[in-house]
């Protein structure tokens, strides 16, 4: 306990020490924002603003480098050496100045250039930063506190946390004023953090209320924008016809913008919608013009990710086995390269330490009300004297505690390999029955649930991340689902005991897939689609839609089908 309240103080006094300083009146305020507008148009003028960085005042230097960094950026579009050069000597000339208002604005702008191009790691301690601030100090000491909140607010909707993201996003739009460009784009984006929440009624309001201000304010790509997200509730309701009159209108408006990222934004969802509608070689043509744009810029894996993804179903629908293995391969490294930067992996874990500071920060908040400014700070110089102590003790413990951790896991890896390999053994010395192999998946089902469960109890423990690190219990679950060669051998043992039934399927039903007959003949030995989506290492809801498309494909055939399953022939 007494660690822990030395670690809480020295978090407070980090912040505390870093964010103090005088209080800026609001016309000094002002003066920052008028300095920002008048600079600001020249945005792609690099050679006017490196001459008010070189000439003006140490306040507006650091203003015109900023803003310098930014040119550098919306002309190259992309990470560079030009812009990184500059936020940096920004924000180390704002932090010099002991500016609190000036160097919480270049914090925040460097940021949001590193947020822009997906560098969301590197972004994450800024953000923070600024969140801090902001719950500390009142709007009338924060330069553009829309801005700052509206910035913020899409770091936190981006990373996952769509309730907080809200809250900053409407604090912005309380300091924006109406019929204004920046009223629409908070009021789409706020309609947006509802729709990934799954609220979708309340997303449209918020649409439709954008949608009217861009029109009113003459916002052409906002509107286009707001046509897009409108399609996704038409989506929702399985109105497809006019979803897709909606992304026309978008797609249409963005080109003759020369909005190529939203383009492409809305060329992958007509894609989509498209594909469910059964449109196929439309679907196939929407996506090839996304790929097109997808593939121009570094920052836009994700979206290229996205088209893959959608191939693969539709490439199934089509029965394109030969074009499948390459998306799959091709899919596996776009998901390599997105780990990297805004994968699922990053942004989890950026997600993981923001909840962590907003708690710890929470505390601080609670501790310099009780305490006060001034004993927090005598407290903070009392811990320190014994810190360096208790810090070493701790991390002793820790290095014994993780010890204990990694022999506890690797007892277990060596148990659970052990009975993987009893059962292998097993099949091996039996005569390989239809019926020896039911006996053999229902114990890979068990072992399989078995270390889910111990997979679920270590991510929630504090040796999580020896399975990140080491993956030996994934290895081991890998090894149970139902591999190529596995499959093989089930599927010549089956067809030796039933033929009838096998050759009514190869008859009657030719279009079968590999991955369908894979499920329809593990539903014929009584296999239910929990215990089928864990042999074939897939979800239940993955079973389910291949179920839907085969009904589809097959349409009056598919009852029939499902009557030669359920029934006694073998």
């Amino acid at each position: 306990m007494t660690l822990r309240y030395i670690f809480i103080l020295l978090f407070c006094s980090q912040f505390t020490l870093a964010m103090s300083g005088p209080v800026y009146s609001s016309a000094r305020i002002q003066e920052y924002e008028n300095s920002i507008r008048t600079s600001e148009h020249l945005i792609r003028d690099t050679a006017a603003l490196r001459k008010i960085w070189q000439q003006e005042s140490s306040v507006h230097r650091i203003i015109a480098e900023t803003l310098l960094a930014k040119g550098y950026a919306n002309s190259l579009d992309r990470i560079n050496a030009k812009s990184n050069f500059h936020y940096k000597n920004s924000i180390n000339n704002a932090t010099k100045s002991g500016d609190v208002a000036l160097l919480l604005w270049a914090e925040l702008s460097y940021a949001e250039y590193l947020y822009r191009y997906r560098e969301m790691t590197g972004a994450m301690p800024f953000f923070l930063k600024g969140l801090h601030a902001t719950e500390k100090r009142s709007a009338r000491e924060l330069i553009d506190p829309w801005w700052t909140y509206k910035t913020i607010g899409y770091y936190l909707g981006t990373i996952g946390d769509y309730d907080e993201a809200i809250v900053m996003l409407k604090r912005a739009q309380h300091h924006t004023t109406e019929n204004s460009a920046q009223y629409a784009e908070i009021l789409d984006n706020i309609g947006q953090y509802h729709y990934l929440s799954g609220k979708f009624g309340q997303a449209e309001n918020y649409f439709r209320s954008a949608h009217d201000s861009a029109k009113e304010v003459n916002d052409l790509l906002r509107y286009a924008k707001t046509l897009g997200n409108l399609a996704l509730i038409s989506e929702e309701k399985g109105d497809y016809k006019e979803a897709v009159a909606l992304l026309q209108k978008d797609i249409e408006i963005s080109k003759q913008l020369g909005a190529a990222q939203n383009t492409m934004f809305a060329q992958i969802a007509l894609g989509r919608v498209l594909m469910k509608a059964g449109h196929i070689q439309a679907s196939e043509q929407a996506l090839k013009q996304a790929l097109k744009i997808a593939v121009s810029r570094p920052h836009f894996l994700n979206s290229r990710k996205q088209i893959a993804e959608i191939k693969i179903d539709l490439y199934q629908m089509m029965n394109r086995e030969g074009e499948l293995q390459r998306l799959r391969h091709e899919l596996s490294s776009l998901e390599d390269s997105l780990r990297l930067k805004d994968g699922e992996q990053p942004l989890s874990r950026a997600n993981l330490i923001t909840q962590k500071a907003l708690f710890r920060q929470k505390m601080a908040q609670a501790d310099e009300k009780i305490r006060g400014r001034d004993r927090l700070l005598l407290a903070v110089g009392v811990a320190a004297a014994v810190g360096f102590v208790l810090v070493a003790l701790y991390l002793m413990r820790l290095k014994r505690k993780e010890g204990r951790r990694k022999q506890r896991y690797s007892a277990m890896i060596r148990k659970l390999s052990r009975e993987k390999e009893t059962y292998e053994r097993r099949l091996n010395e039996t005569r390989q029955t239809v019926q020896d192999q039911i006996e053999y998946l229902k114990n890979k089902k068990e072992h399989i649930a078995q270390l889910n469960a111990e997979m679920e109890k270590i991510r929630r423990s504090e040796a999580a991340h020896l399975e990140e690190e080491e993956g030996k219990l994934e290895q081991i679950l890998q090894s149970h689902l139902m591999t190529e060669e596995n499959w093989q051998n089930f599927r010549k043992q089956f067809r030796k005991e039933y033929p009838e039934f096998y050759e009514i399927l190869k008859t009657e039903f030719p279009d079968l897939t590999a991955a369908n007959l894979r499920i329809i003949l593990l539903q014929k030995l009584g296999f239910g689609p929990a215990e089928i989506s864990g042999l074939l290492g897939i979800t239940q809801d993955a079973v389910k839609k291949s179920r839907q498309r085969l009904k589809r494909r097959l349409g009056e055939k598919y009852e029939k089908l499902m009557d030669l399953v359920n029934s006694g022939v073998y």
